[in-house]
């Protein structure tokens, strides 16, 4: 069942979101937003597009029960499948996987943290493609990797806090500093290299 929760605490917060479509305002009694979805791991060693892309479009149609395989095929057309899966290829898969109910966007890599709260706040599960990176934060050319963002947080006010899940080797949930995160500090457990967000993808709508 699709559902997001307030995470209650005592901090202080209000905030105005409007060039993402939602006007949010956060009550005292609110520092914290998360979204409650099924994670899948990633059947196959190049499927973290397709798990990612599993996961956020069944949520937004819990009469979903589009399997990976199915997902993977359709966003290769049937040929490939099990090759790594472009950020193009990871929408179509999606919106597929919600059986076309929902539309989605690929989004600008500059969008701010207050874009992920009003994503949690409107009950989507955001897919975010992450590039393998040096330590001065030159692009690789290796390869990337997906997750997908469950749950934001803020403490006292000002440290910002995103959760993720990954869908390889099993998949699991971490925590970390937004700003590592974003900018990439080794934030996935299987990297022996830095990491940074280079595609956003996201279901338009409330």
């Amino acid at each position: 069942m699709k559902k997001w929760k307030k995470i209650a605490s005592a901090a202080f917060l209000t905030a105005a979101i409007c060039n993402f479509g939602v006007s949010l305002v956060v009550s005292a009694s609110t520092n914290g937003w998360a979204v409650t979805y099924r994670k899948y791991a990633q059947e196959h060693e190049n499927w973290c597009w397709a798990a990612c892309a599993q996961a956020s479009g069944r949520h937004e149609n819990d009469n979903s029960i589009v399997t990976q395989t199915q997902v993977a095929s359709h966003g290769k057309n049937g040929t490939n499948i099990y090759t790594m899966g472009t950020i193009e290829q990871t929408l179509d898969a999606a919106e597929f996987a919600s059986l076309d109910t929902a539309t989605y966007a690929i989004g600008s890599t500059n969008y701010p943290f207050e874009f992920y709260i009003a994503q949690l706040v409107n009950d989507h599960v955001t897919i975010v493609g992450l590039m393998y990176t040096d330590d001065n934060g030159n692009i690789l050319g290796t390869g990337g990797h997906m997750v997908t963002i469950g749950a934001a947080r803020i403490v006292a006010g000002s440290s910002r806090f995103i959760t993720y899940f990954d869908p390889y080797d099993g998949g699991y949930t971490r925590e970390c500093a937004y700003g590592n995160f974003y900018n990439g500090t080794k934030v996935l457990a299987n990297q022996s290299v830095p990491s940074a967000v280079s595609d956003i993808l996201y279901p338009t709508g409330g």
